[in-house]
């Protein structure tokens, strides 16, 4: 009886589904348009100075954990494929072609970068392997597959 009531309660019609999907799209693509206005290549944007959180403001390890990586432009990607942008989903794979670098010396918290950036360097990587031929205008040639395996291979995990 409990599962008819929830199912009752949440069943969408046509056009109330097509309406949140938009609302959603309007709702990422707010806050992913002001990351790369306001905030881009840093890492994150602070929602309420509309400024970038950077690495070098003093404030201890707080931002260098996620690396200093464009680590919201990486998390985002994925997203932006499944939302079926592939001009923005090629665009956004070539900003982080050309911007991000992995060869800093700092400590970065293992899970945000495993999870944010590894994780959506991989995942972009499976999409663009089989989106490229169909929607890029330029080639992809593996580019976030070797980003993330040389950001992988520098992780060193240390116990205390």
């Amino acid at each position: 009886m409990y599962k008819r009531q929830v199912n009752q309660h949440f069943q969408f019609n046509n056009s109330r589904r097509v309406a949140n999907r938009e609302r959603v799209r309007e709702m990422f693509y707010h806050a992913f348009d002001n990351y790369m206005k306001h905030a881009f290549p840093a890492d994150e944007l602070k929602p309420l100075s509309c400024s970038a959180r950077r690495a070098d403001e003093g404030r201890g390890s707080l931002d260098d954990s996620l690396g200093d990586y464009s680590v919201t432009l990486i998390d985002a990607l994925d997203t932006i494929a499944v939302m079926g942008d592939f001009d923005r989903f090629e665009t956004a794979v070539r900003d982080v072609i050309r911007h991000v670098r992995v060869d800093r010396d700092v400590e970065v918290s293992v899970f945000e970068c495993t999870i944010r950036c590894l994780g959506g360097l991989l995942s972009a990587h499976i999409i663009a392997e089989q989106q490229a031929p169909k929607h890029f205008k330029k080639p992809y040639n593996s580019e976030l597959l070797k980003l993330a395996l040389d950001l992988g291979e520098r992780f060193e995990i240390t116990t205390i």
